[in-house]
């Protein structure tokens, strides 16, 4: 996914300013028409991809199912930092996003190609 520390993605500005003053870090892909995103609140991240702005890093998902249906995911890690062990949080953050924007085509499964 592209990386995008200083909130700004393609589309526009992602989320709030925090009253900290920082701004969303945005991992984001193309998909069809439109995007797929996480947007994450972490100083330990943005640390992480500060010298990867606009470049691609990997992301993996955990994808929780029961009886073979998805019932949620999570970000499980973004760069080689992991984040979640399953359903664990391992590091201090605060997640938001994985919204889709534009026209991603006429597949209600379309959803499912942003993990």
């Amino acid at each position: 996914m592209n990386v995008a520390i200083n909130g700004h993605a393609p589309w526009g500005d992602v989320g709030p300013e925090w009253s900290d003053g920082s701004l969303p870090i945005v991992l984001h892909r193309r998909l069809g028409d439109g995007y797929c995103y996480d947007a994450f609140r972490s100083e330990e991240l943005r640390q992480r991809l500060a010298l990867k702005d606009g470049h691609t890093v990997k992301v993996e998902y955990n994808i929780l199912s029961d009886f073979g249906k998805e019932r949620s995911y999570n970000v499980r890690s973004v760069d080689g930092l992991l984040l979640n062990d399953g359903q664990h949080t391992v590091r201090d953050f605060e997640r938001f996003g994985g919204q889709i924007f534009g026209n991603i085509g006429a597949s209600p499964r379309a959803a499912d190609n942003c993990r």
